[in-house]
């Protein structure tokens, strides 16, 4: 049986309107702009295909993955919300995808062991058509969307993300605990979260 076709998708088109005037992806830890954090452990993961969304600062943003196999899709309507980065990257993914792994920019705690984890369960013709962590009942990200529901994803609209799809489609929804993995629920949305995360890497 051929595997399935991963390509992750990582959203990094955001203004990062709550961090004080600061680029939260391209703020540093431990000398690297959070965004290469993410995208580093992204490509140590099972994915086939790496593609970047950006939109705000996305010159800066590709300069700070410059070196790394990633492509880049720049959205240039990314003030109007998450769904529209969402769409146009699904939009972007080359007909032989099978699935997508939803990735958010701001969550370098993410290990290549949990997007290996959702992949290795992924089954479309199961429920396991879409694939999503959670940790001590809280459900984070990244979560694995199979083909089937792309046009569903690329009609979305405002800042929500895929959230009322997921409610939709509950039948088709694999959640995982991941009990040793924090990092799922963990985003630097605000400053006080980049000191939390910078001071981690100490």
């Amino acid at each position: 049986m051929t595997a399935p076709e991963i390509t992750a998708l990582v959203l990094a088109a955001g203004q990062s309107r709550r961090m004080d005037g600061a680029h939260k992806l391209l703020a540093t830890a431990k000398g690297q702009p959070i965004i290469r954090h993410t995208v580093e452990n992204i490509l140590r993961s099972r994915a086939d295909h790496v593609v970047v969304v950006t939109g705000y600062d996305n010159k800066r943003l590709e300069a700070a993955l410059h070196g790394l196999p990633v492509s880049f899709v720049c959205n240039p309507d990314y003030a109007i919300g998450l769904a529209s980065s969402l769409a146009l990257g699904i939009t972007a993914l080359d007909s032989s995808v099978d699935a997508a792994l939803i990735c958010l920019g701001d969550m370098p705690r993410v290990t290549p062991q949990v997007m290996g984890r959702l992949i290795a369960a992924f089954d479309p013709a199961s429920r396991c058509a879409i694939c999503a962590p959670t940790h001590k009942g809280v459900q984070g990200n990244p979560i694995l969307w199979a083909k089937q529901f792309f046009p569903e994803i690329k009609l979305l609209s405002g800042d929500q993300g895929a959230k009322d799809l997921l409610r939709k489609h509950t039948a088709s929804v694999m959640y995982m605990d991941m009990p040793d993995e924090p990092g799922v629920a963990f985003d630097i949305d605000m400053p006080t979260d980049l000191i939390e995360f910078q001071q981690s890497l100490l």
